[in-house]
């Protein structure tokens, strides 16, 4: 019977008990957040390298297609977003990017510039944009800058009838773009938030005191029928035998021994077979 019940047995976690037990223990939670914040911070502003980003914006068309009395398709607007990825692989050749580097005057490899790039078309529409990401904000500016003078060209070069023109220019950024600073600190200290609760739940789970009623039952399987409060004042002192509190009479020292507080369990047990 008792093999039976062991195997039964449900554990169940009292979620109001774990969250007094948060509360309890606010001041290690807090200081945790804090501490995991904090080291975030100083690892992402001493630690991390940062990096800023210069973009140049391209313009690209067919050039039968005319804006005039000659009305334009949408087969033809299709064939022209088109040749925003014909020009994207254009640029990331090695050819094209040779040129880059020679007339930036750059010590750069060909695989060091292809991964500082970063191509996408804006909003699907005719023009796409050419980032480039390095730890020095002049040299991102300069990268960018000879892409849209080296582009074209090499476009015009390679496919007939087909316009390339720079519409917005690089600049030399003034703000690093990574790393993020503010978002590191508060995932540091959401970590640690978590990391925090996490072993105060696991410290609450394993601790097997036993603190009211509930727990005993809970433990026996057995029902309380009555218990005694301890109904004595607050003690003063203790030692391993209890609480006291001393007092002078007569000048001489008087221990009064008071228990430490009692909880008394009345449990019913069920009764023996008779024969």
């Amino acid at each position: 019977m008792s093999n039976k019940r062991k195997n039964n047995q449900v554990v169940e976690i009292d979620l109001l008990r774990l969250a007094r037990a948060c509360l309890k223990r606010l001041w290690f939670i807090i200081t945790f957040s804090l501490l995991f914040g904090s080291c975030a911070y100083l690892g992402t502003t001493y630690f991390i390298t940062p990096m800023y980003e210069s973009t140049v914006k391209i313009y690209v068309n067919n050039s039968d297609i005319s804006v005039g009395n000659v009305s334009i398709s949408t087969s033809d607007l299709s064939a022209s977003v088109q040749l925003v990825d014909v020009y994207e692989a254009i640029l990331d050749t090695k050819d094209t990017l040779d040129v880059v580097i020679e007339k930036s005057g750059l010590d750069y490899t060909y695989s060091e510039i292809s991964s500082m790039l970063t191509t996408s078309s804006v909003n699907d529409t005719q023009i796409f944009q050419v980032k480039v990401t390095n730890a020095d904000p002049e040299e991102a500016a300069l990268i960018a800058s000879t892409i849209g003078d080296v582009l074209p060209e090499v476009i015009a070069g390679i496919i007939e009838s087909a316009d390339a023109r720079v519409v917005e220019h690089a600049i030399v950024p003034s703000q690093p773009s990574s790393p993020n600073v503010l978002r590191n600190t508060m995932m540091g200290a959401m970590l640690g938030f978590v990391l925090s609760v996490g072993i105060v739940v696991i410290l609450e789970l394993m601790n097997t005191t036993i603190r009211e009623e509930k727990d005993f039952v809970d433990i026996v399987e057995i029902p309380i029928l009555a218990y005694i409060p301890d109904s004595g004042t607050k003690p003063k002192k203790s030692s391993s035998y209890g609480y006291y509190e001393t007092a002078s009479v007569g000048g001489k020292t008087l221990e009064q021994q008071k228990s430490r507080r009692t909880l008394t369990f009345f449990m019913t047990t069920a009764p023996s077979a008779t024969r």
